[in-house]
């Protein structure tokens, strides 16, 4: 059946833009903050992190012909997940790889995503595109609200403890969803 993995892709891209809005926006919060006290010039500098996906994403098919949907895709959201960990420790550096690290693993993941999508879905590839691409956006506009809750009861590592989570369920749902999936 071709639908689980299709939903699947869904609740994924979800997770993606969710993470992706809940770090590039909460840490902005946590910068500006002491012991930082980043100026709004520096925290627009931040951003120049994407750069990391945008070099990274070009290789997603030959990395993924060698280890296969799941495995790469799992393996890109422990790596997400060591990215949004090393966000917690408390030298700007790490901080800042941090960033590095969930900016390319948020490119990767959108990568593996959208292409499976286009693959799995044989008829209705623009409903099932349009669908992926609305679950994406939805993620977003979670990710700009939820980890906001998190943040009022415990800042940043609230806010990270949230998109861990939703990490969480990401890997479950590759993990589960895509067994047996065309590599």
């Amino acid at each position: 059946m071709r639908w689980r993995p299709l939903v699947a892709t869904y609740g994924i891209g979800f997770g993606v833009l969710f993470n992706f809005i809940a770090v590039f926006t909460y840490v902005s919060f946590h910068l500006a903050a002491p012991p930082y006290h980043f100026s709004s010039t520096l925290l627009g500098l931040i951003f120049v992190t994407y750069l990391c996906g945008t070099v990274i994403a070009p290789m997603t098919g030959w990395v993924m012909a060698r280890l296969g949907r799941r495995r790469f895709l799992l393996a890109v959201i422990a790596a997400w997940a060591g990215g949004a960990l090393l966000m917690l420790l408390a030298p700007i550096a790490a901080i800042i790889a941090g960033l590095m690290f969930c900016a390319g693993c948020g490119m990767l993941c959108q990568t593996i995503s959208t292409g499976y999508v286009t693959e799995i879905a044989r008829e209705g590839r623009s409903s099932a595109v349009g669908l992926y691409v609305t679950s994406f956006y939805a993620g977003g506009s979670m990710g700009a609200f939820l980890p906001g809750l998190a943040w009022d009861w415990g800042e940043w590592p609230a806010a990270i403890a949230m998109v861990l989570a939703m990490l969480a369920a990401m890997a479950l749902i590759a993990t589960v969803a895509y067994r047996g999936a065309t590599p």
